[in-house]
């Protein structure tokens, strides 16, 4: 029996890493104000400095497999 997975994708790292990228637990990515989807890292590089804190915002919304 195989077991069906959903792959988050951080926007950044699918752009400039594609072959590292990927999180299949969705806590790992979040969705930041303007609506993209980012890791830790890759929004700690581009936040300002008044932007709120990763851990503060919404995780990637759920997917299940079909």
């Amino acid at each position: 029996m195989s077991q069906e997975r959903i792959m988050y994708v951080c926007e950044v790292c699918a752009d400039n890493s594609p072959e590292s990228c990927g999180h299949f637990d969705r806590r790992e990515i979040r969705v930041t104000p303007d609506g993209r989807w980012l890791c830790d890292g890759c929004y700690e590089a581009d936040a300002a400095a008044d932007a709120p804190h990763w851990h503060t915002l919404a995780p990637a919304p759920e997917y299940a497999p079909r």
